[in-house]
């Protein structure tokens, strides 16, 4: 006998042989077989209507899934309660609901399941299955979802009305790291320095934007007096606490004497300085 998994105009799904099926049904909808010859199976996927062709030996080994000829599928949904929920409140909603399904006999056959699946303690809710059986194969992927939205609905505003939807709590946030030392980082980054930079130079620091600019010879520059040195060493108590003082103050001084070095090793890049710098510079 000749082995004949599908015919022309099946719906079918290519499986490994231990992988496991989703309760959402075919993925993609499944395959529908189009045309099957001695070396080749072409096929369409069933959603998006994508045409691919399979050597029949690369399915070989596979797990075929004939969805035709599958019996009636039960249809999985899965909802969350908030564990507030009561006993009552259940009964209630289990009975709303099979009543919906058996006002609907030409679409659904019975509610097959109703039940727990999973408590989450610290999310607070309850995660419940509703298994539904329909009366048409998964070969009608198309009429099997749109019944299955209309339960879910139903189900969804079912719940707001019994007072039983799940809210997800808020959760708390950690932060990582120094607070206070990272807030003296970024206001002596973005402020001291840069208010430092144009009042003793006339220019802004360099940045990613401007650092091919030329600076004028040092020695040309006036000295420091005694306003422009507090300016860099004093920082207003009030802006800071007396450990964030400590450290804005150290890193001022800190970074007064590396710019000070920095600066004296530039020059003009068109000039060559002169005895006379030289004799500065020593």
């Amino acid at each position: 006998m000749v082995r004949r998994p599908y015919d022309i105009g099946d719906r079918v799904c290519f499986l490994e042989a231990n992988a496991g099926t989703d309760d959402n049904g075919p993925p993609s909808g499944g395959w529908i077989v189009e045309s099957v010859d001695l070396y080749t199976t072409t096929v369409r996927l069933g959603t998006t209507r994508e045409y691919a062709t399979f050597t029949n030996g690369s399915l070989s080994n596979s797990r075929i899934l004939n969805l035709k000829r599958s019996e009636k599928p039960n249809v999985y949904m899965y909802l969350k309660f908030t564990m507030n929920v009561t006993q009552e409140q259940l009964d209630e909603y289990r009975s709303r609901i099979i009543g919906f399904i058996k006002d609907r006999p030409r679409e659904w056959i019975k509610v097959v399941g109703f039940r727990c699946t999973h408590v989450e303690t610290e999310l607070q809710y309850l995660k419940y299955a509703l298994i539904v059986q329909h009366r048409e194969s998964w070969q009608s992927f198309a009429t099997i979802q749109i019944s299955k939205g209309d339960v879910f609905i139903f189900a969804l505003l079912l719940q707001k009305e019994l007072s039983m939807e799940y809210t997800a709590p808020k959760m708390p946030v950690q932060l990582s790291g120094d607070p206070a030392s990272s807030l003296t980082k970024s206001f002596v980054d973005q402020n001291t320095v840069s208010k430092a930079s144009q009042y003793l130079f006339g220019t802004p620091p360099l940045n990613d934007a401007n650092n091919n600019r030329k600076f004028r010879n040092p020695l040309d520059d006036p000295p420091l007096d005694d306003t422009k040195v507090n300016y860099l060493t004093g920082v207003q108590s009030t802006q800071f606490s007396t450990g964030t003082a400590g450290v804005a103050s150290n890193w001022l001084s800190e970074s007064q004497n590396t710019t000070q070095s920095e600066i004296s090793r530039l020059s003009f890049e068109d000039e060559k300085p002169s005895d006379e710098t030289k004799s500065k510079f020593v």
